[in-house]
């Protein structure tokens, strides 16, 4: 009849063992492949360490084109590649040299904006009189475009009496724009032009040739097509008023809510 033996027991059988074994906790230190560090280490930070030089081993033996590797095994290995440099990519940290943080820039006004002396001589400055021009030739030919019997045409001076009456209007702040041709209206508003001048300009002005849009369904359209001449010209403008070292940057610069 067959005995089950106790641990107790096992332990004195294998102690008594003519293998010359023994299980003192101070075995492993005389053993050559015993590592203190890995003993004591986190299991899972020594688990992910040895993974790491797996991967890092197949990478290597697919870099190598003379290796045999198989093409799904290479092709892991790329995939863990771009992983890992992305993963890198996060970690690393953003060190700026000197030269990067210098200021290059040039403060000095330009000659052409220190003779400026009344505030519209530094408005034509930014938005200079050919634009004006400009504005004015597309109006009307947006206006013959839509109807050839169309009498209506507008000059330079109609596209700069509108735009000043625009800003005026972002200044007084009335209920609707027939309200500023009303007694509580602006006098200079009033004086500028007729409310219906007003009405039919801005309906019709334009600021690009329609006929030479692509059509929304191009991958080529700019979005921004009926606008680009005046953001264009107005970004180059913007471009001659050189910045200064220190900028504040505040909800005029900002989007915010």
């Amino acid at each position: 009849m067959s005995k089950t033996l106790s641990k107790g027991e096992i332990r004195e059988i294998l102690d008594e063992s003519e293998d010359g074994l023994d299980f003192d906790d101070d075995d492993d230190v005389d053993d050559p492949n015993y590592n203190e560090e890995l003993v004591h280490a986190d299991f899972d930070e020594v688990v992910e360490n040895i993974l790491e030089d797996i991967e890092n081993e197949n990478m290597e033996l697919c870099a190598d084109p003379s290796n045999d590797v198989p093409p799904i095994l290479a092709e892991r290995a790329q995939k863990q590649k771009k992983v890992t440099m992305t993963f890198s990519g996060k970690k690393k940290k953003l060190v700026l040299e000197e030269h990067q943080l210098r200021f290059t820039g040039n403060t000095p006004l330009p000659y052409d904006t220190k003779i400026i002396e009344t505030p519209i001589e530094y408005f034509l400055y930014l938005f200079p009189k050919e634009l004006i021009k400009f504005i004015a030739n597309e109006t009307n030919l947006y206006v013959v475009q839509k109807d050839v019997n169309d009498p209506f045409r507008v000059s330079e001076m109609d596209i700069q009496q509108f735009i000043g009456v625009v800003y005026m209007m972002s200044l007084v702040q009335l209920p609707n724009v027939p309200s500023h041709w009303s007694k509580i209206g602006t006098s200079m508003i009033q004086e500028a032009m007729p409310l219906k001048k007003f009405e039919n300009l801005r309906r019709r002005i334009h600021f690009n040739d329609n006929s030479k849009n692509l059509p929304s369904t191009d991958k080529n359209v700019d979005r921004m097509y009926k606008i680009r001449p005046i953001l264009d010209e107005l970004n180059k403008n913007f471009a001659k008023v050189p910045l200064e070292q220190h900028l504040c940057v505040d909800e005029q610069i900002c989007s915010t809510f």
